[in-house]
């Protein structure tokens, strides 16, 4: 897997959990799910911490989207 692929937007990771942005934000903002700061105003969230998230923190099935 290439670098690129390893890390979700904040978009890509709201998508794949099934809540919006804001509340990925918060959740970073919380500790809940690590996330690296690119930039200003940018995150990126690893894909393997999403899919720890989900196991710790399950989400509604019919929310979530495969990522």
């Amino acid at each position: 897997m290439d670098s690129m692929n390893k890390y979700l937007s904040v978009s890509e990771t709201a998508k794949a959990l099934g809540l919006c942005g804001s509340r990925i934000r918060q959740l970073i903002a919380d500790g809940r799910l690590p996330a690296a700061r690119a930039g200003r105003r940018t995150w990126l969230v690893e894909r393997q911490a999403v899919e720890r998230f989900l196991a710790r923190w399950p989400v509604r099935a019919y929310r979530r989207k495969k990522i």
